[in-house]
């Protein structure tokens, strides 16, 4: 049984189709959402050392790779939420989107495809602790009255501040009572997608041309520029180990953040640009790393 639940793309991939199916169980559900993400962030923070020294260390590619998430693929995020703007709830989902950090995931993630750990670790110590200010600008400049900044503060330290300090005291506990530690954040994420989705269930039914169109912009922002930054830093003649590191940054937001801002902030209808993002994230890495596979 544990090895299903560590599986991370069956256990998404059954979110996903119980929530297609099953959508009622979310008014449930949805009262999880704010607590299993800052549990699945403190655990996979956990993991992440997050010292002054690897930063130090890692200096030049940490700036790069902030740059790469936070210009480069917010930037990216932006200009197709621009083709959205007719839609409301849309635009203030890509906004959300474009605002938050790099998903956590992307240090292990890097890890596991044979990337540079250190840079791409470097690159999310950096770009959390700019988030602090750049999320609830941006989001101002860009969303301006609709923006409840009080909550969205509040939001924010949940977020970060929180899942920080718990992951620092739990970095203290020996390493094997963490041994479900996989399970526990598989778990928790699915019951953010499965949340999310079974909210928006009755426009997944109902397909239109907006809906096409974010599809479109969420394949462009995930498979598109995460391959382009690999491209690209190829043709710069880059390390193999770091270009891997880069397109991951490129690649991946914290949408578990972006899903719970959207939703305490605009409601389910702005959170579905997060979820459907999240389907596109997962199916990226499994596409890269066979990709890896083959060219290495």
């Amino acid at each position: 049984m544990r090895r299903y639940v560590e599986d991370s793309s069956l256990v998404f991939s059954a979110a996903i189709i119980l929530a297609l199916v099953v959508p009622a169980g979310a008014s449930f559900t949805s009262g999880l959402i704010v607590p299993a993400l800052v549990l699945a962030m403190s655990l996979s923070m956990r993991q992440l050392a997050f010292s002054w020294k690897e930063v130090q260390s890692n200096i030049k590619p940490a700036f790069l790779g902030f740059a790469l998430n936070y210009v480069f693929l917010s930037g990216l995020i932006l200009a197709c939420g621009f083709f959205l703007r007719d839609n409301v709830d849309y635009f203030r989902g890509m906004a959300v989107m474009a605002a938050v950090p790099p998903a956590v995931a992307v240090v292990p993630f890097t890890f596991l495809l044979g990337g540079n750990g250190g840079a791409a670790l470097s690159a999310s110590a950096l770009s959390y602790a700019g988030a602090l200010l750049y999320a609830p600008a941006l989001m101002v400049i860009l969303l301006g009255n609709s923006v409840d900044v009080g909550y969205l503060l509040w939001l924010l330290f949940l977020m970060i501040i929180v899942p920080f300090v718990v992951s620092r005291v739990l970095r203290r506990f020996p390493d094997g009572l963490f041994s479900l530690n996989k399970a526990v954040i598989n778990i928790c994420f699915a019951v953010i997608s499965y949340s999310v989705i079974a909210l928006n269930s009755a426009a997944l039914h109902s397909v239109n041309p907006q809906m096409l169109l974010l599809t479109l912009a969420l394949f462009a922002r995930t498979f598109v520029s995460g391959f382009f930054v690999w491209h690209m830093t190829g043709f710069l003649k880059l390390k193999s180990d770091d270009r891997i590191a880069y397109s991951m940054l490129s690649a991946y937001k914290n949408l578990g953040a972006a899903t719970v801002i959207s939703l305490g902030l605009f409601g389910a209808a702005a959170a579905f640009p997060a979820a459907i993002g999240t389907i596109f994230e997962l199916l990226f890495f499994i596409a890269f790393r066979i990709y890896l596979r083959r060219v290495h």
